[in-house]
């Protein structure tokens, strides 16, 4: 969208209050917090602030975060952003169309528990994501850890999940029984050969 004097509503309307990114900037997050006639002011997380000044000669054009399911790392939780549906209105992010949640890894419904959205979380989910082997997932005291985008281990009850439902149980001695056959092909990718898979 391009930030101009005539847009100024339209960016109230959809930039208010959100989390952006500035294509100049790189993969910092912006949170713009305060819009006037003339400029808007973002800050990042360090409360470095950026203004950009309206102006129909030099518009100056904002990409904003579209944000895709996937986890990452906060801390000893993997965390997953995800939007929610039929709340698309606000281009950046924010609490109206993103939600942040963690896997229980029990049951078969895919139990998650949300969390607040922080600037230090969404950070962390915009940053270059580290994800780990199994092996080493299990060798972590962590709750639960980062596989790959789409997948988790959750210490206990020890299950591997594909967004939040349990498709696999770890057991002794480097066996996987799958609780979700549909899911094997991934579950083999993110084991590697020295696990057997039942």
């Amino acid at each position: 969208m391009l930030f101009t004097p005539s847009a100024r509503d339209d960016i109230v309307r959809y930039y208010q209050h959100t989390y952006v990114k500035f294509r100049e900037l790189g993969d910092t997050l912006y949170y713009i917090h305060r819009i006037f006639e003339d400029r808007v002011e973002a800050v990042d997380v360090k409360h470095n602030q950026v203004v950009i000044y309206l102006d129909d000669e030099h518009p100056y054009e904002v990409d904003y975060v579209l944000p895709h399911k996937s986890y990452f790392q906060d801390g000893d939780r993997a965390m997953m952003l995800f939007r929610i549906p039929a709340q698309q209105y606000k281009r950046g992010i924010c609490g109206d169309n993103v939600c942040i949640g963690f896997p229980y890894g029990s049951g078969t419904g895919g139990d998650y528990e949300t969390v607040e959205q922080s600037f230090q979380r969404l950070q962390t989910y915009v940053n270059k994501p580290l994800f780990v082997s199994l092996s080493e997932a299990i060798g972590l005291p962590y709750h639960s850890t980062v596989l790959s985008p789409r997948m988790a281990y959750v210490r206990e009850p020890s299950t591997i999940c594909v967004d939040f439902v349990p498709v696999a149980r770890v057991e002794q001695g480097s066996r996987i029984k799958m609780l979700r056959p549909i899911f094997r092909k991934e579950v083999e990718e993110i084991a590697g050969p020295l696990w057997s898979i039942e």
